[in-house]
C-alpha cells in the first residue's frame, strides 16, 4: 500500500497512514476547486504519537477537521471501499461523482463493485460496519456530486492512474482470501486499457 511505499522512500520514522474525505478538482496548475468537505483521520503509530498529534493540531488550526485513530487499518479499508465504488466508474464513464448515485445503471455497477470489496474485507476479518459501506459510498457521491474523482482527472490528462492500488488491490486481496471479484477485475482491466490507448483515442 501507500504507507509501505512511503516507508521505503522516507523511512518508518517519517511515515504515517491516514485518510481524508476532502474532495478537490485540479482545474489548472495552481488552481484547485474544493468540491467537498469531510474529516481527516491520522493513524497513531506506536512510539510516535506526539508527532502525529502535532500534525493533527496544525491541520485543525488551518480549518481541516482532523482526528487521530488507533485503528487506521479499518479506516483505510473503509476509504478504499469508497474509492472502489467511485473512481473507476467515473473514469470510464467520464462523469462527476453524483451521477453514479443518481443513475440506476451506474448505481448497480457501483453496488456490485462495493459488495465484492466488502466481501473481501469480511474474509480478511477487517473491523468494519459492513452493512453501512454501500450507503456511505452513495453519501460520498452525493456530498461531492460535482467533483471529478482523481482517477477521472488522471484519465482526462493522460496520466497513469491508481487503479492497481484501488480496484486492483481488491482483486489481489480477493485472490488471497479466496473471494471472487469479477466486477473489480473488469473495472481494473478497462481502466488499464484506457491508460494504454490514451495516445490512440479518437
Amino acid at each position: 500500500g501507500n504507507l509501505e511505499q512511503l516507508v521505503v522512500a522516507v523511512g518508518a520514522n517519517r511515515a504515517a497512514a491516514g485518510v481524508t474525505s476532502q474532495a478537490a478538482t485540479l482545474l489548472a496548475p495552481g488552481r484547485v476547486r474544493h468540491a467537498g468537505s469531510g474529516p481527516t483521520v491520522l493513524g497513531r503509530p506506536a512510539g510516535r504519537a506526539g508527532a502525529v498529534e502535532a500534525v493533527a493540531a496544525l491541520f485543525n488550526r488551518a480549518g481541516l477537521d482532523t482526528r487521530i485513530s488507533d485503528d487506521v487499518g479499518s479506516l483505510l479499508w473503509s476509504k478504499l471501499i469508497v474509492n472502489v465504488g467511485i473512481n473507476a466508474l467515473t473514469a470510464l464513464l467520464r462523469v462527476p461523482n453524483g451521477v453514479l448515485a443518481q443513475t440506476p445503471a451506474c448505481d448497480l455497477l457501483m453496488t456490485r463493485a462495493v459488495d465484492e470489496a466488502v466481501a473481501v474485507a469480511r474474509a480478511l476479518h477487517i473491523d468494519l460496519d459492513y452493512e453501512r459501506q454501500l450507503e456511505r459510498v452513495r453519501e460520498v457521491c452525493l456530498r461531492t456530486a460535482d467533483n471529478r474523482a482523481s482517477m477521472l482527472q488522471d484519465i482526462l490528462r493522460g496520466r497513469a492512474t491508481e487503479i492497481a492500488a484501488i480496484n486492483g488491490a481488491v482483486v489481489a486481496c480477493g485472490r488471497q482470501a479466496g473471494v471472487a471479484t469479477p466486477v473489480n477485475l473488469l473495472l481494473t482491466q478497462l481502466v488499464q486499457a484506457l491508460e494504454a490507448t490514451a495516445a490512440d483515442r479518437l
